[in-house]
């Protein structure tokens, strides 16, 4: 069920079933090197693409910058998901 509901924010989030597809695939390559597993970055990807796109922005920069931040939240010891999820005190 949460597959499905990913599969769909993502499709939204693209436009497109290949592409929504080919950004799940990618975030499933990055999870298998990250401390944080794929559920986690799959959620935060959802959202950082969703805040992206409502401010105008480009969508395929979400990877990308969701890459920088994994790698922020490293730097300051922030390894669990609610650093990715912005709920971390």
């Amino acid at each position: 069920m949460e597959l499905e509901r990913l599969q769909i924010q993502f499709r939204i989030l693209t436009g497109s079933s290949d592409k929504a597809a080919k950004m799940m695939a990618q975030i499933r390559q990055i999870s298998q090197t990250s401390v944080f597993d794929y559920k986690t970055l799959s959620e935060a990807a959802a959202k950082l693409g969703n805040t992206i796109s409502a401010v105008g922005g480009d969508v395929n920069q979400t990877l990308p910058l969701l890459q920088r931040i994994q790698t922020l939240a490293l730097a300051f010891d922030q390894t669990t998901p609610e650093a990715l999820s912005g709920k971390c005190p």
